[in-house]
This record gives C-alpha cells, structure tokens and sequence, in this order.
C-alpha cells in the first residue's frame, strides 16, 4: 500500500515532500472487516507504538485519518516518542520529533466514512527524514497525536482509523453481542508489537491508558505504517574505521575494525560480530583514558548500529 504523500515536518514547518525513494516499509497496521473510524473528542492524545524489525533510520510514518471539519488554527501535533514500560513517554526528552499538521492537509473524503479506513488514499505520509531517528530491531516507539492546545483529535476535526480485535477469550462469540458488537471481532491481537494508547483527564484517564487496561483480551491499534532507511553495514563499518583513525591506543581500534571489515566480506557474520564486540569492549575500558567520553560514546554506537543490522547474538 502506497500512503498519500503530504508533507514533511522540517523545524516545525509543513513542506511539501515525497518519502525517501530507498526507505522501505517496516511495521504496518492496515485494517480489516473488523475497523473503525476513531477521534473521541474526549480524549487529548491517542498514540500507537510500534516494534522496529528493522534496523536503520526512521524517515516517516503513515496514518489513516480524515478530515471531518476544520477551523483557520484547527491541527494535530503528531510526535514519534520514546517507550516507557510499555507505554509513550511523557518526558520532553523522549520527544524525538514534533510535527503540526493542518487538519486542512489531511483528506476531507474516505472511501468508507462508516467503518473505517479501506483505501491507500485513506493514509497520510509524514516526512521524519530531517530528525535523524535511529532505530535498531526491537526498539519501540510511539506515535502519539495530541489535538491543538491539547484538545482532542476530534476536535480538530481529525478522526484516526483503528483496527479493533478481540484475543480469543473463551466467551468472544457470547460476551461482544451483548455489547452490541458482531462476532468477526474474535479474530485474534492484530498487532502483537504494539497498541493503541489514549488518555484524558477530563474523563478519568490522566495517564496512557489502552483498550486492554478497560476490557482484558480486547486490542486495538491504529492504521498505520512505518518507512525505515536500512543501514548499511559495509559503509557503516568504512564510517567507523575513518572516525577511529587516530584514536585510542596505537592502532588497535582501527586494526579491530579493518579485520571486521574483512570478515564481513567473506561473510562471515559470526566473526564479525565477534571481533565488533571486542571493539566495544576496547572503547569501554579506554574511555577517560586515550578516548573522552564523546569519542567513546560516538564509536559505540556505530558499532552497536553495525552489529544490530547483522543481528549479531
């Protein structure tokens, strides 16, 4: 599915832009028979986190939105968050991007204004490409979408789309009737790596709160997808072994990392990994000595970006 390219948030400004042409789609919610459209005036923030599967930058995000209305200053900020057991943080410092969007830039239409998002033309792309947000196979994140001055979404006139499941509870085909709800909701969690997450003071939901806290073994998560830039570990490596020149103990940091460079040619992952290790071990033990504590911390996170996209163990 290709998302409707808008923008990009570039210093909190909304330009136009097309997504990075080498990114490819890592993480995708994409709703089903069982979808909705969602934007509870209620709540000030909805978020959906997301588990990377791959490893490299994050240059943008894909949501399923309409617009339904909208006034000269009416908007949502859309921001990618740090994780906080479990849930998107509340830290300005986990803040790794902010971007306001117009709710006159979403699409007033939807192929289905009813049940929910079923058309490519129903997600919105926002450009993240100028936040240089790295990411390694595991990390989660959040997305998290708070209306102008903190209203809710729906107040904006934005309605977000949401995928609704149920976990196969024993009872799934007797308690949703009950509730007013059709049985193909039994389906199963459709998106294990993340959830959709809300709150609101207003309402009794101070802190993130989701679907599953209110009714144990229900999920939802929002219509989303997420472009990450693979890195690339060759060039990462010759990155490395130019910024170490120099440093260290002789040459020892550079020699680690030519012979990493050597046996990643073969390839052989294994050995790679192997000697990368040592390099991080070495940096570790010469930091405060030959290297200061930014030189220290640079290097090991190159390596630890290289030794991520070749899922060493």
């Amino acid at each position: 599915m290709q998302p409707r390219l808008i923008g990009a948030a570039v210093a909190g400004l909304w330009l136009a832009a097309a997504p990075v042409l080498s990114a490819e789609v890592d993480q995708s919610v994409v709703p089903g028979s069982a979808n909705r459209w969602n934007g509870s005036a209620a709540f000030g923030q909805f978020a959906q986190t997301f588990t990377a599967g791959k490893a490299g930058q994050l240059v943008g995000v894909s949501l399923a939105a309409f617009e339904i209305s909208h006034g000269p200053d009416a908007g949502i900020t859309i921001e990618i968050r740090k994780v906080v057991n479990g849930a998107p943080s509340n830290l300005s410092t986990d803040v790794l991007s902010s971007t306001f969007v117009n709710s006159s830039s979403v699409d007033h239409t939807s192929s289905n204004t009813t049940n929910g998002p079923t058309d490519p033309a129903d997600y919105f792309y926002v450009d993240l490409s100028a936040y240089n947000i790295r990411v390694s196979v595991g990390d989660m994140l959040a997305i998290v979408l708070t209306g102008a001055d903190g209203t809710g979404i729906a107040d904006q006139g934005i309605l977000v789309g949401s995928q609704l499941s149920v976990f196969d509870p024993p009872d799934c085909s007797n308690m949703l009737p009950g509730m007013g709800m059709p049985t193909y909701l039994c389906n199963g969690d459709y998106y294990g790596p993340g959830e959709n997450w809300f709150r609101g003071g207003d309402i009794g939901y101070p802190d993130w709160t989701s679907l599953t806290t209110i009714l144990p073994n229900a999920y939802e998560d929002l219509g989303f997808q997420t472009f990450v830039q693979p890195v690339n570990p060759a060039a990462l490596l010759e990155l490395l072994r130019k910024s170490v020149i120099g440093l260290g103990p002789g040459r020892s940091l550079v020699n680690k990392v030519a012979l990493a460079q050597t046996y990643y040619a073969v390839p052989d992952i294994n050995a790679t990994c192997a000697v990368l290790t040592g390099f991080v071990h070495e940096v570790s033990a010469q930091t405060g000595k030959k290297l200061t504590t930014e030189q220290a911390a640079s290097a090991t996170s190159d390596a630890q970006a290289v030794m991520s996209a070749i899922s060493c163990k």
